[in-house]
């Protein structure tokens, strides 16, 4: 989906800032957006005045295509405009950190940095924040094993490898020589046993101090933030504060769960609200990858999240509209109605389809229509059909198709023939159009259309081409060469409808 704001739609949105900011909202996202953004709020003042903390973590659940990022940043251009502070994370891009702590910490500080470039409550709460957060987060020594064995061994574990091989070939005559690297290995253990022994009571309480300096870090860090959100009507900015996040489940899920905790249990202060925008089936696969196949992922994500809530499972014809905005339809043709129109009704009549696979016939459309190098425009009822059986079967065994969908998706012409308007099936006219366009020159395009609109496209479709290629005397029509280039347009993938 684009999330930009096209220039139409601008126009359109010229006196509410709000009818901008959701000019291109097919999916109905903008109700979603305003019952959430109430909720919220509501939840946050009750709970204020029941003597509890008043945050809020709330998730987003929708499955793919369901139009989840596009709602985030539309309702974080909304919360702004309503006078709210908002960071917006991607989990997914900033999952290479060891601590999703650090991204959530720039992310805030990114819409604080206008109120932190002067002395104040809000520069100072946030200095000690990040003193607080930086004691959390902290730095985990990943080669200690490797530091330790040269502490006492003098020499890199590569460097033992080596020499243990170099033993071994001069011994092969006596194969039970011991090699000189083991007994360095042996005294070197011996050694670090006995050590590793009298730090046993000192590591104890080290570890025992860490602990009890870091829950003053973490209580700390929550007051900070609350000091912050406390202060912000000062800086003409209303609480609470809005933390939203997006692609959480595509992550590493042990960032993903890391990141649910960091959020849970660190930001749970007055005035902090986290929307979480998942897909929960995804998400919970996620959690059992991390503690098993048999671990209740849904009950333990219920730690994270005070509600869940579910978008509606958007309407087709909405659905392939937000799909379709970008599509050159200047390369398109249509014997009944407008290209665009064509392509919504044809899904109409499609259904029952998965949203996945309508978007990846919709992929397979827009790359054969990229690659599409002709003059001539290709027939939208035909591109549609040709890519929908491709990406069902595998082949082009039109036959086999046609009869499945055949009589499923009629249209009534508005011209009057013989008093009447007529009912045309578009199945059937793109199935007679792809029959009589196998050869151009074999006297099909010299014969007289019908008396239906249905004839008289494919009249004009074929006779179009074939005064286009007279001069060359070429048989096959254009149409023939759809099927190689929708079967080339399928290879190409868009990753984001694999999820």
């Amino acid at each position: 989906m684009n999330d930009g704001i096209s220039e139409t739609a601008a126009e359109t949105a010229e006196n509410d800032p709000l009818d901008l900011i959701w000019a291109d909202d097919h999916l109905g996202r903008r109700e979603d957006a305003r019952f959430v953004s109430d909720f919220i709020r509501g939840q946050i003042e009750l709970r204020r005045k029941n003597g509890r903390v008043a945050s809020y973590v709330l998730n987003v659940d929708s499955p793919w295509g369901g139009g989840k990022s596009f709602f985030l940043s539309r309702l974080a251009e909304q919360l702004r405009f309503e006078g709210h502070l908002v960071a917006e994370v991607n989990a997914w891009r900033d999952d290479h950190s060891d601590d999703p702590l650090i991204s959530l910490m720039a992310a805030i500080e990114k819409v604080l940095d206008p109120y932190l470039k002067k002395p104040g409550k809000i520069s100072a709460a946030w200095g000690a924040a990040k003193t607080n957060g930086v004691r959390i987060a902290g730095k985990v020594a990943v080669a200690a094993a490797k530091t330790a064995l040269k502490r006492y061994v003098g020499e890199s574990v590569e460097d033992l490898i080596l020499e243990a091989e170099e033993t071994k070939q001069k011994d092969n005559k006596t194969p039970s020589a011991k090699p000189a690297s083991e007994d360095v290995i042996g005294t070197a253990l011996e050694e670090a046993t006995k050590e590793i022994s009298s730090l046993t009571d000192r590591a104890a309480d080290a570890l025992i101090a860490k602990f009890n300096t870091t829950s003053k870090s973490i209580s700390g860090f929550r007051g900070n933030m609350a000091a912050i959100t406390k202060t912000m009507a000062e800086a003409d900015r209303k609480a609470p504060l809005f933390v939203l996040v997006d692609e959480l489940d595509r992550c590493r899920p042990t960032y993903a769960i890391s990141l649910l905790e960091r959020a849970k249990h660190l930001f749970e202060a007055d005035g902090v609200a986290f929307i979480f925008a998942t897909d929960a089936g995804q998400l919970q696969h996620a959690v059992r990858g991390v503690y098993g196949g048999d671990f209740d992922g849904s009950g333990y994500l219920t730690r994270f999240f005070d509600r869940r809530y579910v978008f509606a499972e958007p309407d087709v014809n909405q659905f392939v509209a937000s799909r379709i905005v970008d599509l050159d339809l200047s390369k398109l043709d249509s014997g009944l109605e407008k290209p665009r129109e064509t392509i919504i009704h044809g899904f109409q009549a499609l259904q029952p389809m998965p949203l996945r696979s309508v978007e990846q016939i919709i992929e397979i459309i827009t790359a054969t229509i990229s690659a599409w190098s002709s003059k001539l425009p290709i027939d939208t009822a035909s591109l549609l059909l040709l890519s929908t059986c491709y990406h069902q079967r595998q082949d082009f065994n039109t036959n086999v198709f046609f009869e499945s969908v055949r009589g499923r998706w009629m249209f009534t012409s508005s011209r009057n023939y013989e008093q009447q308007p007529q009912r045309i099936d578009v199945f059937g006219m793109t199935v007679n159009l792809l029959a009589q366009s196998g050869d151009l020159y074999s006297g099909v395009v010299g014969r007289s259309a019908g008396p239906n609109p249905a004839d008289e496209y494919i009249q004009r479709y074929l006779s179009r081409e074939f005064n286009a290629r007279i001069a060359h005397q070429q048989g096959p029509s254009i149409l023939l060469s759809l099927r190689s280039l929708i079967q080339s347009a399928g290879r190409v993938l868009n990753d984001d409808t694999s999820r």
